[in-house]
Formats: structure tokens, C-alpha cells, sequence
């Protein structure tokens, strides 16, 4: 079994702490860190800072300090594979900032579906003699539909002013960017399937099947396509709006994010930390996610599409990136493995696969406002974390034990006494101390294999709150389990526990308001963004 000092290597060795303090951004701090299972970890993440008037095109770059910060923090979940979860943690990012760019210039897409949403709460006026409604249109909206209408005509289009002030815009904005991105990656693969097959037909045998010695180039190619396309990936991606002063989540699959926000007020004044969850699990057990699959598909197939809550009876996810088995057209998995791939043996279709796709990349997003200081005395905090770490501990626990962290000042554990270093359950997720609110409909989520109990302690040790969740979902102050969990290899401790993600973002609401100046060092990873360790990769992995 691994050392005490194995086990902090192997907790810390991938652990990040980033300084950021940059011109009217709350967030001034962040924490990254991973602890593999899988071999290679099947996880990844990304984590960059930009302005809105930065290009698009070039979403690396660090422009000076802007009071328009866009803040980006995604954990990607992959599954059969780390194909997809390392495309995603390339991509998904130019992606969004494209289609929020269009929200921005207020392009005619977005301006008509703010415009479809105007109509759609415009007051029903009186019956008229048929006995249908009169839809009462004002005469502003009227014209700047009209147009939308005549814009190729007249080389002019309509422009919204502040566009991205309408959450349900920005929504729809992140939500093409995850369909459109998907849709490029699971049908890449048959577009160059109908090439190859098109060429066979001709008579062109240039292009030998991709199995066997042979293999060319564009076979090699093909395969790259191909993988990320046939392993799979859950997305969660925060998008920290400073202007707006919101938080929006976009969650395609069963990673997990939540909010916490101290509210001094409650439990009779003596306050509590609220724990307000930005995503909810889309998966099998989901009640929600079951009639929402059920309804996609036809009523004979009702009883099928979720078995054992699992889609088909294998995917635990109801939503992903990849994962083209659950969403090819019948007969195309068996065509693209023998033209492309090395084994050219295909796996089956799962069973009842009659009407594809039955999973989908297309996220539900939350946004949230960022706490007020009239709201909170202490800093908020937002998690994201890969079900790795939700499997094991509640909600409750992962807020409290942020929530305690910084209460200690996250100092560490040679300031802290041995009473502080070890707290039970009780002293960090009672319902006196936490309390979950879930979006409008959804319902507490639970951990799949939780490790807590009445009896569980909990260790304050790590001076990174990343490493600290991590440790605590381990086994905490059981140095033996954490020991135990941690020295079993690959492939046998994944029976065990999971890939485990984690990136806490810690905002000050005091700062959303303070005009101050970026401070920058020998370790700038973009200016007013400074890093603890400056060897490990972090926003420069973009």
C-alpha cells in the first residue's frame, strides 16, 4: 500500500491554484486539480479568461484589463475512451465564443429568436367573431421583424442593443455551439464514409480497407476522426459573465455544478451556506430525463428507451458528446468499421436500436446571478466537478467542506490545531449548516456510493480546495482508506472509484464593483492571472 507521503504525491501532483486580479472581475482565485483512475485518465478540462472585445478567431491571447471579462471553466467527463473529453477540452471553447460573438453583433438568428420570444408574451387581446384570439403585436416589434424580413434586400439589418441581457438569448447561444459541435464530430465520420464509398464505386482502389499493413494517410486520418466519435464525453462549462454579472452553466451529461453563497441572515442569524445547485444529473435515474426520452421516440419503444436506468440498457448518461453508437442511422457503425477501422469488426447496435439518435449533446443551461455584498459577507464559491466525486460525496458535504475551508482561511495544517484538522459530519453538512436549492422542477441529487455517515470525518489539510474535495470523497481522515483506494492500478480500481475532476472558482462580490489595478509577475499566465505553479499547465493549455 502506498505511504502517507506516496498518497500526497499522488493527491497534489496535478493540483493548480490560479491568482486573478484583473479590473472589475470578482473572481479572484481558482483551483484545478484530477486524480486518475483510468489509465489514461478519460477526464479533462479546460480554463481561460478573455474580454468581449477580444477576436474570436484567437481566444488564447490576454488582452489588458477589461471590465468585460468572459470567464470559462469546463470538466469533461469521457467515457470509452479519452477521444472525445480532449476534443472537447480543444473546441468547445471556440465554439461558445463564436456563437456568443453572433449574440453580441446581434446577428439576425438571434435577433429573431429574441424577437419570436416578444411575441410569444405579447398580451392575447380580445376574441374576435370566430372566436379565436387577437394577438396584440406592438408596432416597434412589428418593424424591426419586418426587417429581418427584407434584410438581404436592403443590405441593413436590425441590432439589438445588449442582446446578451436575456438569458434565455444566451441560452440558445451555448446551446448551438454544443449541438453544432457534436454534430460535426459524430457526422464527420460518415461524410468521409460516403467519400470512400463513392470512390469505390468509381473504380478508384487507391484506398486499401484500413486493417492489414496497408494504411494510408487518409485511413490514418479517418481514424482520428472516427474515435473521438465513437468514445463519448459528458460536458459541464461555466461561463462567468462580469458585465452581466452572471453565472451561466451548460451541463450535457451527469457532471455537477453548484454555487455557494453564505447568507448571514439565516438559521435565526446565526447564517448558514447555501448551496445552489447550476446543473442537474442527465441521466437514467432522472425522472425528468426518462419522460423527456420517452417522449422522443414512439409509444411502443416507451418501456425500452431507459432500461435500468441506463439508455438501451447500456449508456448511463441520457446526454453526451460523442457516442455515435446511440446515434448513428442504423447499419452506418458496421460500414465505417470496415472502411476505417483497424479491428473492422463492429460492436452490435444495442438492443432495440429502432429510432436513432437516442442521446443528445444538446445542454440544459442555469444562470444565476453573482451574489451581491449586500447579500453575502464572505466570499462565494462555484464547484465543478466530474461525477467521480459526486459518486462519493452528497452536495451538502462538497459545499461545507468549501464552506468551512474558507472559514480556516485555507491555511495550512501547521496553523491549524488538531481539533480543527478533523471535523465530523455533523460540524460540516447539518442542515442547520447547508442547505440544497435545486432548479425550478429539479430534485436533490444523491450520491451514487457515498462514503459519508454519521460517523465520517472529514480532514482540513490541503491548502488547495481542489486536492481537499478530492481527499475528503477518498476517505478524508481515514488515511487507510484514502491509502487503500489510491494504491489499487488500473484497470482494477476503476471497480473502485472513478476519474475525478474538480475546479472550485471563488468570487468576491466586493470586487465586481472596485476598480483597481491587475498586478503582474514573473509567473503571468495572462495579464492579472498569476499561477502558483508555474511548470504545470493551466489557461496556457488553451
Amino acid at each position: 500500500m502506498l505511504s502517507t507521503h506516496e498518497v500526497d504525491q499522488l493527491l497534489k501532483k496535478y493540483e493548480t491554484t490560479f491568482s486573478v486580479d484583473r479590473v472589475g472581475n470578482p473572481v479572484y482565485r481558482y483551483d484545478t486539480n484530477h486524480v486518475a483512475s483510468n489509465a489514461p485518465i478519460e477526464d479533462d478540462s479546460l480554463c481561460a479568461v478573455m474580454t468581449r472585445n477580444q477576436s474570436e478567431s484567437d481566444p488564447k491571447s490576454f488582452p489588458k484589463p477589461s471590465p468585460k471579462d468572459m470567464l470559462f471553466f469546463g470538466v469533461f467527463d469521457g467515457h470509452s475512451g479519452w477521444q472525445t473529453s480532449k476534443l472537447l477540452a480543444e473546441q468547445l471553447l471556440p465554439s461558445v465564443n463564436r456563437e456568443l460573438h453572433s449574440v453580441f453583433r446581434s446577428e439576425p438568428e438571434y435577433v429573431a429568436a429574441y424577437l419570436a420570444k416578444q411575441l410569444a408574451q405579447a398580451h392575447p387581446g380580445k376574441k374576435a367573431n370566430n372566436g379565436a384570439r387577437e394577438v396584440q403585436i406592438p408596432k416597434s416589434v412589428m418593424e424591426k421583424i419586418w426587417n429581418i424580413v427584407t434584410w438581404s434586400n436592403r443590405h441593413s439589418r436590425t441590432v439589438i442593443d445588449d442582446l446578451d441581457q436575456d438569458d434565455d438569448i444566451v441560452k440558445l447561444a451555448i446551446q448551438n455551439a454544443f449541438v453544432k459541435l457534436d454534430n460535426q464530430l459524430v457526422g464527420r465520420p460518415v461524410q468521409m464514409l460516403a467519400a470512400y464509398e463513392a470512390q469505390q464505386k468509381s473504380g478508384d482502389k487507391s484506398i486499401p480497407k484500413a486493417y492489414g499493413a496497408d494504411v494510408t494517410p487518409q485511413q490514418t486520418a479517418s481514424l482520428q476522426a472516427l474515435l473521438p466519435a465513437l468514445s463519448g464525453s459528458c460536458a459541464l462549462l461555466a461561463y462567468i459573465d462580469t458585465l452581466r454579472s452572471k453565472v451561466h452553466v451548460a451541463c450535457t451529461g451527469d457532471s455537477r455544478a453548484v454555487m455557494g453563497v453564505w447568507d448571514p441572515k439565516a438559521n435565526q442569524g446565526k447564517g448558514k451556506w447555501k448551496a445552489q445547485l447550476l446543473s442537474e444529473d442527465q441521466e437514467g435515474l432522472n425522472p425528468r430525463e426518462v419522460e423527456r426520452m420517452r417522449s422522443e421516440h414512439p409509444p411502443e419503444e416507451r418501456e425500452n428507451v431507459i432500461r435500468r436506468g441506463r439508455v438501451l440498457g447500456g449508456l448511463q448518461p441520457t446526454r453526451a458528446f460523442g457516442d455515435a453508437r446511440y446515434k448513428w442511422p442504423v447499419g452506418i457503425q458496421e460500414k465505417l468499421y470496415k472502411a476505417f477501422h483497424p479491428s473492422g469488426r463492429a460492436r452490435r447496435d444495442p438492443v432495440d436500436y429502432l429510432t436513432p439518435p437516442y442521446v443528445t449533446a444538446k445542454p440544459e443551461v442555469v444562470s444565476a446571478p453573482i451574489p451581491t455584498p449586500s447579500e453575502t459577507d464572505k466570499p462565494a464559491f462555484v464547484v465543478l466537478a466530474t461525477d467521480g466525486l459526486w459518486d462519493r460525496l452528497e452536495t451538502a458535504e462538497v459545499v461545507g467542506l468549501v464552506g468551512r475551508w474558507i472559514e480556516m482561511g485555507g491555511q495550512p495544517p501547521s496553523l491549524l490545531s488538531p481539533k480543527q484538522q478533523v471535523l465530523g459530519k455533523k460540524q460540516v453538512a447539518a442542515a442547520d449548516q447547508v442547505e440544497v436549492i435545486c432548479p425550478p422542477g429539479g430534485f436533490p441529487p444523491t450520491a451514487h456510493d457515498p462514503q459519508s455517515s454519521s460517523q465520517q470525518s472529514f480532514i482540513f489539510e490541503d491548502t488547495n480546495v481542489a486536492t481537499h474535495l478530492i481527499r475528503n470523497a477518498l476517505g478524508g481522515a481515514s488515511r487507510e482508506k484514502v491509502g487503500a483506494l489510491l494504491s489499487i492500478p488500473a484497470p482494477h480500481s476503476r471497480r473502485y472509484r472513478d476519474d475525478i475532476t474538480v475546479t472550485v472558482v471563488f468570487i468576491d462580490p466586493e470586487k465586481s464593483s472596485q476598480n483597481h489595478s491587475s498586478k503582474v509577475s514573473d509567473s503571468v499566465v495572462g495579464e492579472g492571472i498569476t499561477k502558483t505553479k508555474p511548470e504545470l499547465i493551466g489557461i496556457s493549455k488553451l
